[in-house]
């Protein structure tokens, strides 16, 4: 039986590789977490509620980090000839 040529390939990472390093999920969580406004937080913060002055300044930070991930993770495919 032959063997599966491609199993004999060391593995590298494609153009459709998804998996991003652990520190991305942790402040992923983290900025999730902070988001939900129930934390125990009084008063006001330039005349709002400090709970939704913080949910909205950690939802733009996550938006941020977001945007930042998504620029220096993304990989377009080398441009190839499709008659090749």
């Amino acid at each position: 039986m032959p063997e599966n040529s491609s199993s004999s390939k060391p593995a590298s990472p494609s153009v459709n590789d998804t998996r991003l390093p652990r520190w991305v999920w942790v402040v992923f969580a983290l900025l999730i977490a902070a988001m939900v406004p129930v934390w125990p937080i009084e008063g006001y913060w330039l005349g709002f509620p400090a709970w939704a002055v913080l949910a909205l300044g950690v939802s733009v930070a996550a938006s941020g980090f977001i945007a930042w991930v998504t620029l220096s993770a993304w990989r377009e495919p080398e441009d190839e000839d499709p008659a090749a």
